[in-house]
């Protein structure tokens, strides 16, 4: 999720990530959403995680996150 630097601490990615989640859930039929997040984007890592994904695992320079689904 980019969002430009000026807007950015406004909440913009979450609520991108919160939509997007809601749509995924609502058009597919899937039970988990993974995520791969660089280990140096400390913000996207705390996106995520604030969003209710659960780190799994890191290998090399990613993080692996996952969000089960209602």
């Amino acid at each position: 999720i980019l969002v430009d630097p000026s807007q950015q601490g406004r909440g913009i990615g979450a609520r991108i990530l919160k939509m997007t989640c809601d749509s995924l859930s609502a058009l597919l039929p899937i039970r988990t959403i993974l995520a791969k997040v660089h280990v140096d984007n400390f913000i996207s890592t705390k996106l995520f995680e604030n969003a209710g994904f659960v780190s799994q695992t890191q290998l090399g320079h990613f993080h692996y996150f996952q969000k089960l689904l209602n």
